[in-house]
């Protein structure tokens, strides 16, 4: 009986360290690298993605060491195509500078990049209307650009006759100089020209600068109302069209009368193939099976004698 447990222990103990093995040399023909992000407000966190390609990516054995910084937390590979995985780290740094996240596998350092973390600001965007409480609720947009005249945030409010002023903030900025300007339509221009209900009296041309260079800044508008603007209570959305996505509930085509059809195919991803077993999983597996006709054998043996 001790004979048949020792062979049986040695066949166990080979199986697991071939296993071990294939594990430690499929990490170690990962191809790891670090996916920085774009720069975060200081005080709050942001992702580094962790990028593997090889064989079975997902199963690979990464550590994570932070400095600079704090390391938030992490999510586990996952696989997104085949033969590449990708999980993400989160950091933080509560003041401006970088963060390097170093990835080790068995105590070697694969891959390393930085998370940038910058002076952030919100602009406050106010406009008032300049009207009695009989006034129409109304909505207006405004556009946030950069030096270079790029769009960077897009910002709507309200107002009405019984709330005349209404005020909204934009995504977290970088600081710097930024332009904020009134988005006119075909009921607003920046005087009341034939066919405009409302003009806008301040800032000049509907826009202003502004400097952000704290926490926050503010850009104030006046509107006031030209003669013929609706004076009612019900919301008067902007008559200039919007560009948007066709809606979901929008079906195009020629309706036909007659029975449904049936539902069509799914959108969802097909199926990968099975992937075949490694070889030396197949070899481990063969060697535990061995092992335990070895330890069957003796045992036939003893049956027989007795």
């Amino acid at each position: 009986m001790r004979q048949i447990s020792r062979v049986f222990a040695a066949a166990i103990m080979f199986g697991a360290s071939l296993l071990a093995f294939q594990a430690a040399s499929a990490s170690s023909m990962l191809k790891v690298s670090v996916i920085s992000p774009r720069p975060a407000p200081a005080g709050f966190e942001t992702a580094l993605t962790v990028r593997a390609e090889g064989d079975q990516p997902e199963l690979a054995d990464l550590e994570y060491v932070v400095s600079g910084g704090e390391l938030v937390g992490a999510v586990s590979l996952n696989a997104v195509a085949p033969g590449v995985a990708e999980g993400n780290v989160y950091v933080r740094r509560d003041t401006p500078g970088e963060v390097t996240l170093t990835v080790q596998s068995g105590g070697a350092t694969v891959a390393s990049g930085t998370a940038k973390f910058a002076s952030y600001g919100q602009i406050e965007v106010s406009a008032t209307l300049a009207a009695d409480a009989h006034a129409s609720a109304r909505t207006w947009r405004f556009e946030l650009l950069d030096p270079s005249g790029q769009v960077v945030d897009t910002v709507s409010l309200a107002t009405s006759g019984d709330n005349p002023t209404g005020t909204a903030y934009s995504a977290w900025l970088p600081y710097g100089a930024y332009m904020v300007r009134q988005l006119l339509g075909k009921d607003t221009a920046t005087s009341c020209r034939a066919g405009a209900f409302y003009a806008v009296a301040s800032p000049a041309k509907g826009e202003t600068s502004v400097q952000l260079g704290a926490r926050s800044a503010s850009a104030a508008f006046t509107i006031e109302p030209c003669e013929g603007a609706p004076a009612s209570l019900a919301v008067s959305i902007p008559v200039d069209v919007i560009d948007t996505f066709v809606p979901i509930d929008e079906v195009l085509g020629a309706r036909q009368a007659g029975a449904p059809l049936p539902p069509a195919t799914g959108t969802g991803l097909a199926p990968q193939n099975a992937r075949p077993a490694a070889p030396l999983t197949l070899l481990a597996a063969a060697v535990a099976a061995a092992g335990l006709l070895i330890a069957a054998r003796p045992l036939a043996t003893m049956k027989r004698k007795k």
